[in-house]
């Protein structure tokens, strides 16, 4: 007869196989009615803790988080405010984090180091570039890992969790046309990104299906300075200027409108200005920036929930899920409202 173990406990109690461990080395760290009911399923299940098990001297409840991104380029927004996020809701299940900001050689050494010694159960992959070698290790040693961003070509090997970039981009810039707005400019991100690329991708294919003018894009950097440098050469000649600029993330919504201040133009009124993301930082500038929003707490909540459940399961999962946007419509836009 097979001896029930820390996973048959975990599986059955509903918690992380990090917070049985707790209930036995580190009890201060679980709370009383999870210790209980943790200790009552062991019982029922005739499980006694090996204390010889590398699992409970706290080796297997280490978290990667891998940033795939240049940490010299600062706007981010998605990823610093997810961050803190995936942190609180790993913390709650008892499992550690490793930050992996700068995905290069000695990364990948040190990364098959950790998972050859068995020093981690999951990874967490924020996708930004398209350098993968990090991920494609994940993948080869079988740990459980939850990308957040949208890869098609590895939806079939990992669990990827985001909205559906170019999709989304296209469908409100189509909406926008559909609203009499004639002139749409975009400014996109360094292309680099994997991110970037499908946005700038959502906004051709708009541009190019509606027929309406040529493709107006700007920006292909993440540095402000020159974001700010494009949109004044963009509104020189103020009697051509778009009547409304999308910006790839808030922050770029951001330098617009600051930039369009300095030349006395006045977002919301001779021009509308849309971010994507939803940040909170969008609430502080005036005016308030319009943004194509999405729930990066939710984002990062499933991320962690289904990291758990893979590893408690002991089964890797993999697949593409898409999470709802809304349009926050604020003073930024003309007074055509987006939701018409």
């Amino acid at each position: 007869m097979k001896k029930n173990g820390i996973r048959d406990v975990a599986k059955m109690a509903g918690v992380s196989i990090t917070t049985v461990s707790f209930v036995y080395n580190n009890p201060d760290r679980v709370k009383e009615d999870t210790r209980k009911l943790v200790l009552d399923v062991a019982k029922k299940l005739n499980y006694t803790p090996d204390f010889n098990a590398s699992g409970l001297r706290g080796k297997t409840n280490l978290i990667t988080l891998i940033v795939n991104f240049n940490v010299d380029e600062q706007s981010h927004p998605t990823i610093s405010e997810a961050i803190p996020h995936i942190s609180k809701h790993l913390t709650a299940l008892g499992y550690y984090l490793i930050p992996f900001f700068e995905p290069e050689e000695k990364e990948t050494m040190y990364l098959n180091s950790i998972i050859s010694n068995k020093q981690i159960c999951g990874s967490i992959f924020m996708a930004s570039k398209k350098n993968m070698k990090l991920l494609d290790l994940l993948i080869e040693k079988n740990i459980p890992t939850v990308v957040i961003g949208d890869l098609e070509n590895y939806s079939n090997k990992v669990f990827c969790i985001d909205i559906d970039n170019s999709k989304e981009i296209k469908n409100l810039v189509n909406k926008l046309y559909k609203l009499g707005y004639k002139k749409i400019a975009y400014v996109s991100g360094n292309i680099d990104y994997i991110v970037c690329e499908q946005r700038l991708k959502g906004y051709y294919d708009s541009v190019k299906e509606n027929n309406i003018h040529s493709p107006i894009v700007l920006g292909y950097t993440e540095d402000a300075e020159k974001i700010k440098q494009d949109i004044k050469k963009l509104i020189s000649n103020k009697k051509d200027i778009p009547d409304v600029i999308i910006c790839k993330d808030d922050i770029k919504g951001i330098y617009v409108i600051s930039e369009l201040l300095r030349n006395n133009i006045f977002p919301g009124i001779d021009i509308g200005v849309i971010g994507i993301g939803g940040i909170s930082a969008s609430e502080y500038i005036y005016p308030n920036l319009s943004s194509l929003s999405f729930s990066i707490k939710n984002i990062s909540k499933l991320a962690v929930k289904n990291l758990n459940d893979m590893i408690i399961n002991n089964k890797i999962i993999s697949g593409q899920k898409y999470i709802k946007t809304k349009f926050l419509f604020k003073e930024s836009l003309k007074e055509k409202s987006i939701n018409s």
